[in-house]
């Protein structure tokens, strides 16, 4: 089926091509022009209805399930999309570039990355609910209660400007605390898979799921922060960023 046009075509493999470990599955697409499409809560049209999107709006494909077939402007197809509004729109409708799925199979564990390129000022309920079980552990949580919650701070750009990045207050002047960190940046480094983790930064060293077998990397701090306080060599925080699967509960620790 020739659904997309061939420059798409070129884009997406090189941005693939650019991750050179895992690939990025959602970046964002465009509900093509003239066309009003329903969000429904399962994939087919006769599921129930949770909203609509409309042709030029921007929309993040966190994950794809095969369902009814639709037909739209460049033919039919049986792909639907899981998106970030958290309901399923038929792929037919969607300008991706390619005429298959775009992201990982809803509840799978597939290790992937994903660059924000939205401004959305809402909290994503994966990663809310990542935070309230780092919170559950006494053995992450030193301080009671929610004194660790640095924020996911929706007003910032990037992945927290999209509700799906969360900071964890944690002192690595504070032994205890240096300890505990470390201990939850390699858990969520080693179950990126199931929480749909894509970068954890902490004490001035980076994980990044698009090189995963690179391990813990030097984080450059002026580079990305602009200095090297300690908040920009992340030793007074947790940094934990999601997928757009892993934010919107569509990997398998979270189904």
């Amino acid at each position: 089926m020739l659904r997309r046009a061939a420059a798409l075509l070129t884009t997406t493999a090189a941005m693939l091509a650019g991750l050179a470990v895992t690939p990025a599955s959602a970046h964002t697409y465009s509900i093509i022009s003239g066309h009003t499409v329903t969000v429904r809560s399962g994939p087919a049209t006769t599921y129930g209805s949770k909203g609509s999107v409309t042709g030029g709006q921007r929309v993040a494909i966190a994950c794809t399930v095969r369902g009814q077939s639709v037909t739209g402007p460049y033919g039919t197809t049986d792909v639907w999309d899981y998106i970030h509004l958290e309901g399923y729109i038929s792929d037919a409708f969607v300008y991706t570039g390619v005429s298959g799925p775009v992201g990982p199979p809803c509840g799978s564990d597939q290790l992937h990355w994903d660059p924000s390129e939205m401004r959305l000022g809402v909290d994503q309920p994966g990663t809310r609910r990542l935070y309230n079980e780092m919170k559950a552990k006494p053995a992450w949580n030193l301080r009671g209660g929610d004194a660790h919650f640095a924020g996911i701070y929706v007003n910032k750009p990037g992945e927290h400007g999209e509700g799906r990045a969360l900071d964890y207050w944690m002192d690595i002047d504070r032994p205890a605390e240096f300890q505990a960190g470390w201990n939850i940046a390699n858990f969520m480094k080693d179950n990126a898979r199931s929480y749909g983790v894509q970068t954890v930064i902490w004490n001035d060293k980076v994980w990044l799921a698009s090189n995963p077998n690179a391990g813990w990397q030097e984080y450059d701090e002026i580079g990305n922060c602009g200095d090297s306080s300690k908040r920009c060599k992340h030793n007074d925080h947790v940094h934990i960023s999601q997928n757009w699967a892993g934010a919107v509960l569509k990997t398998t620790h979270w189904m």
